[in-house]
């Protein structure tokens, strides 16, 4: 009997520990493979959105694009460092090498060129279409600005349209 015993316990140990040993490599291998807290996710490029923790639905194409995204959603990042500093900022599409490279917090912005709208940090609404446009902008909410370095030297303005080649480019 107290053969029968031990023999049972240690069957019970050995499917025990046989468990707790599959849940986490199951557990470890969502963590490092970057699936637990996230959906829907698409990345290419090194570091491409390599700091995402829970943010949704992203698409990040190129070299640093959305490296520091932690918690936006909905953003599409293609170039090189298109959208680098970006965290919290959603529902962004950034086109271009350096396009959006400073939004931290900025949403609904549609940056297509390179380095247009690169020192965007908070603005929203925005829409910058050339090369450089709308670069300097950090702030400004509400801008459309197409050609190339449209509205390149505003900051903090909103509400402007600037159409045509350097046109708004001291605003």
């Amino acid at each position: 009997m107290g053969q029968t015993e031990y023999s049972d316990n240690l069957s019970t140990t050995f499917i025990t520990m046989k468990k707790i040993i599959l849940f986490t490599i199951c557990f470890l291998s969502l963590s490092v493979c970057g699936v637990w807290g996230q959906t829907g996710n698409t990345r290419y490029g090194d570091n491409a959105g390599s700091s995402i923790t829970t943010g949704d639905y992203n698409s990040f194409f190129g070299l640093n694009t959305g490296t520091f995204t932690t918690t936006g959603y909905n953003n599409t990042f293609t170039g090189a460092n298109a959208g680098l500093y970006n965290s919290t900022g959603y529902i962004n599409t950034f086109m271009g090498k350096n396009a959006g490279y400073y939004n931290t917090e900025g949403y609904a912005n549609s940056f297509f060129g390179n380095s247009a709208g690169a020192n965007n940090t908070i603005g929203y609404y925005n829409s910058f279409f050339g090369a450089s446009a709308g670069s300097l902008n950090s702030t400004g909410i509400n801008n459309t600005f197409v050609g190339v370095s449209a509205g390149y030297l505003n900051t903090e303005g909103s509400y402007n349209s600037f159409f045509g080649s350097s046109s708004g480019y001291a605003n």
